[in-house]
């Protein structure tokens, strides 16, 4: 929740002395209800005990609040009485009678037990959304009991169909989509009723109610998100199974509804970190398996270039390793340095006579590393 400074007038000396002071903007639509008949809900803010004063601004939107108080905890009080919100909590329409309650009695104990001031009923297409205001708790207290009520539906009338799951807090982007495109996708889904996640500590709760099982679980698949991090030995298989410009890793990703494959190169190995349904997963797990079992039979040779002759093994701009990655056949080429010189690997797909392996570098100027 964001909270604005006012510009406060103070003409009591006593709000000068005031220690703590917090400010909130109020709607403009909602002003009236906040401030009461009569500014009975200022003046009765005012006679808390511990609050100083409570002064009002006009800004652009509505009122920004300024409660100056002798400790939070009447403050806290002030902001009770004056705070308003309003927030939209929306369930399928079939189900809206058994949440309202015969002559509304249901929904009238939702606002006695929240404290919220206000419940009223939109209807739409599909749904009815309950347009709740009051304080920020009592509109959070009101839609646990909602909540709750459908729950206690849902238990009990065995024609609905209800799958809930979990996705960890750093995935909850990529799952809902820009500006909630997944959720919206998954709503638009023939049998679907309802769509709904809740961000808890650790992770956030989806839960998806519709009339079939193949509905439910079709707007799971779209939602549903885990990662799996697939090791790739380094020194012979990253070069074939990653492919010369990512080939092998596009394959994947369009043979599948895998959202991301990346890499994350390890001291010996390369990480590839998949992120997807766990469906979709359990699949690119296997694709990347058979790849890796076709080059098991790859030809590697390893070889020693002298410190003093790197530079001109590799060639002016690197133009020697460049030309050697470029014969067809060969799968990767990389060096790293040792005690005595610098240890060449090279992987092919077939024996070939590597670029490197009888050459015999011949001085062409300066180069570097």
């Amino acid at each position: 929740m964001e909270y604005y400074d006012a510009e406060v007038d103070c003409q009591d000396e006593a709000v000068y002395q005031a220690v703590y002071r917090e400010s909130f903007m109020v709607p403009v639509d909602l002003v009236g209800l906040a401030i009461g008949t009569e500014g009975a809900n200022i003046n009765k803010s005012r006679q808390i005990k511990g609050v100083v004063d409570v002064q009002k601004k006009k800004k652009a939107g509505g009122y920004s609040f300024t409660v100056f108080g002798e400790s939070p905890e009447a403050i806290k009080k002030a902001r009770s009485v004056l705070e308003l919100r309003q927030e939209d909590y929306t369930i399928p329409k079939h189900l809206a009678g058994q949440v309202i309650g015969k002559f509304g009695q249901a929904i009238e104990g939702v606002i006695n037990k929240s404290l919220v001031n206000r419940i009223s009923v939109q209807d739409e297409n599909d749904d009815v959304t309950f347009n709740i205001i009051g304080p920020p708790e009592a509109i959070e207290n009101a839609k646990l009991l909602l909540n709750y009520k459908l729950e206690e539906i849902l238990n009990t009338d065995e024609s609905f169909f209800t799958e809930t799951f979990m996705i960890p807090l750093d995935l909850i982007g990529l799952s809902i989509g820009t500006k909630g495109d997944n959720i919206k996708k998954s709503k638009r889904i023939s049998g679907v009723f309802s769509v709904k996640y809740e961000k808890q500590q650790d992770s956030c709760r989806f839960r998806i109610l519709g009339e079939t099982l193949e509905a439910v679980k079709k707007a799971r698949s779209i939602l549903e998100l885990s990662q799996y991090a697939y090791r790739v030995p380094k020194h012979y298989i990253a070069g074939p199974v990653i492919g010369k410009f990512e080939q092998a890793i596009e394959e994947v990703l369009n043979e599948t509804i895998i959202r991301t494959i990346t890499k994350h190169k390890k001291k010996d190995d390369v990480i590839l970190t998949i992120i997807g349904p766990p469906e979709a997963i359990d699949y690119a797990k296997c694709l990347l398996k058979y790849k890796l079992d076709k080059t098991k039979h790859v030809y590697t040779e390893v070889f020693m270039i002298p410190f003093e002759m790197m530079g001109h093994a590799i060639g002016r701009g690197r133009d020697n390793l460049d030309k050697s990655k470029q014969i067809k056949g060969v799968l990767s080429v990389s060096y790293e340095e040792q005690h005595n010189g610098y240890s060449f690997t090279v992987i092919g797909e077939v024996y070939l006579d590597l670029y490197f392996n009888n050459y015999n570098p011949k001085p062409v100027g300066p180069c570097h590393i």
